[in-house]
């Protein structure tokens, strides 16, 4: 077996570049939100809920990847990390936008839910 062989095992997915592109695009958009906020462009009371969105934008990339390799189908795998992506997503959303984490909780189980029936 070959090494490329093997490495497409470990990743049946392809080669790891689709994620260093995705990785790198969050730390550009990062930069240039911090860099707006330093300059009195755009300002964000919770920036740091930015870092919650890391892992939301991940899960929907891997999900992406998913889809494409398995011939455009919505399986069992695409539909788990786009799940996965809804929980860190909305609790960002609701740090960005300083919602009212006691009022917005039935969310989170809202999505739990979404999650359970698309298992």
């Amino acid at each position: 077996m070959s090494t490329e062989q093997q490495a497409n095992e470990q990743n049946p997915t392809g080669s790891h570049g689709f994620e260093r592109t995705v990785f790198g695009i969050i730390l550009v958009c990062l930069g240039v939100i911090f860099l707006l906020r330093n300059i009195d462009i755009f300002y964000l009371d919770n920036w740091w809920a930015l870092f919650i969105l890391i892992p939301a934008i991940a899960s929907f990339a891997q999900a992406w990847r998913f889809y494409q390799a398995n011939g455009r189908e919505m399986t069992r795998q695409v539909r788990g990390r786009i799940v996965a992506g809804l929980f860190p997503l909305a609790i960002a959303l609701i740090f960005l936008f300083n919602l009212d984490l006691g009022e917005f909780w039935p969310v989170l189980i809202i999505l739990a839910g979404i999650a359970v029936i698309l298992s």
